[in-house]
């Protein structure tokens, strides 16, 4: 009986001493807090908005010019179009009907579509449970490039296109849902009007 007690008051007196430790010491005021460090964003990281005109073309489509990376694509009216706030992102544009999304933009990268493909495949093999991969030779506004199809499990179905400029141009088209060949058409139709300027 005394070991317990003396085990359980020693035990009591190490929780009081913690307590008195934490509690003797000075009070800081919140403005005497340290503030959390957050990456500085430069003014010159960011997009100016006027740079992305948005036209209506009249016919059911809408036309979207990027002046400052010089290229514009026509999409259907029903689209939401998603501006880049960084000077990094491209443009993305959701059909929210069929479930699809398209991105395209330039990258900032010093490597080849060749390079690009490569390790796209290396992260695919390594992290996804692959359905389908393939890839083509394509053609868009005159210049050359490679079409990945992707199925995976995780995400469904996507398509890259990488095209030979300098720098390299990217379209990305992913799908969820079931509408994959509408999807498949509007995709189709972006690459179609695709226009450097």
């Amino acid at each position: 009986m005394k070991r317990a007690f003396f085990v359980f008051g020693g035990g009591a007196v190490l929780i009081a001493a913690g307590v008195f430790v934490f509690m003797s010491k000075p009070a800081v005021a919140p403005d005497q807090l340290p503030t959390p460090s957050a990456p500085a964003i430069e003014e010159s990281d960011l997009r100016d908005p006027d740079e992305i005109a948005v036209v209506d073309n009249g016919d059911g489509t809408k036309k979207v010019r990027d002046s400052r990376e010089g290229y514009e694509i026509s999409v259907p009216d029903d689209w939401q179009i998603q501006k880049p706030i960084f000077i990094s992102n491209g443009l993305t544009f959701f059909d929210n009907e069929n479930v699809c999304r398209f991105d395209a933009g330039f990258l900032s990268t010093e490597e080849t579509v060749a390079e690009l493909l490569r390790q796209s495949e290396e992260r695919t093999q390594e992290d996804l449970t692959v359905q389908k991969s393939e890839t083509e030779d394509i053609v868009v506004a005159d210049l050359g490039g490679i079409r990945r199809i992707l199925e995976t499990e995780e995400f469904g179905y996507s398509e890259t296109i990488y095209l030979e400029s300098s720098p390299i141009f990217q379209v990305v088209m992913f799908v969820q849902g079931e509408n994959r060949g509408t999807c498949i058409q509007g995709f189709n139709q972006v690459l179609d009007s695709l226009v450097f300027s």
